[in-house]
């Protein structure tokens, strides 16, 4: 049996990350992947101040340009 196998349905956590085709593509050709963290960043270049998971993104302290 492998290990993850043995995880219980109730302990895992299932993140829907909410992003779009265009977004992605955009991240991967700013910074090389499409993680969160590159979404976001996008994001907030964009002034977008929700993130991926639905969290708020300060855009306080960002300079666009």
């Amino acid at each position: 049996m492998a290990k993850a196998d043995n995880l219980k349905a109730d302990n895992q956590k299932v993140i829907e990350l909410n992003m779009t085709d265009e977004e992605s593509d955009a991240a991967i050709a700013k910074f090389g992947c499409d993680c969160p963290k590159a979404i976001n960043a996008l994001r907030q270049t964009r002034g977008i101040t929700v993130g991926v998971e639905g969290e708020y993104l300060s855009l306080r302290g960002y300079k666009k340009g």
